[in-house]
């Protein structure tokens, strides 16, 4: 529940991706394993940036 928190759900997922592209990249040696890494990257930052878009209109 602590981490809940912390990160939205949309942060979560991707952190899941992140590391399913890490995971795909060291055991199956698959070289597609980094761009599943870098989507779910960016579909971390992005969510990180609408959480703090959402979180700054609230103080306004």
């Amino acid at each position: 529940m602590g981490l809940k928190r912390i990160l939205t759900d949309a942060q979560i997922v991707g952190v899941f991706i992140m590391v399913f592209g890490l995971i795909c990249e060291i055991i199956t040696n698959a070289d597609w394993g980094w761009f599943v890494f870098t989507c779910g990257s960016l579909y971390f930052t992005l969510a990180t940036k609408i959480k703090y878009r959402h979180k700054m209109k609230r103080k306004q």
